[in-house]
């Protein structure tokens, strides 16, 4: 497992409990809203930058939050993006009061509704160490 040093080391040993009780997931990502990463660790086989990772993970949540606001005047709970080999799943959290994005990657032969379940937790779990 791979974790860098964050101001929140709560975060990062939290994504490593979730890596190693779920060794499907690839990367757990925790970002500022605006895309400062606050907690990250992925396995031993991913090669991910963490701040690209935190950038993109805020990008997408920003931005699919604007279109659904606009659709229905309301933000997501819950985005997955999937690919042939990956699903990519996002959910809006928070940690001491302030919102962030947890992201997590896994192979797409772990079903959609385990993953969704896994980030749910998470989230729950990371509003709670707050």
């Amino acid at each position: 497992m791979k974790s860098i040093n964050s101001l929140y080391p709560e975060i990062t040993r939290l994504a490593e409990d979730y890596c190693k009780e779920n060794t499907d997931l690839l990367i757990v990502n925790v970002c500022s809203e605006d895309g400062f990463v606050m907690g990250h660790t992925s396995n031993e086989r991913t090669e991910i930058e963490s701040d690209k990772m935190a950038a993109i993970s805020s990008s997408i949540s920003s931005i699919s939050n604007s279109a659904l606001m606009m659709i229905s005047g309301k933000t997501s709970k819950l985005i997955i993006v999937e690919s042939e080999n990956y699903n990519f799943l996002l959910t809006q959290s928070t940690f001491r009061k302030k919102k962030c994005v947890v992201s997590f990657c896994a192979s797409s032969l772990v079903s959609l509704a385990k993953m969704r379940f896994l980030v749910k937790r998470f989230g729950d779990s990371l509003s709670e160490l707050s």
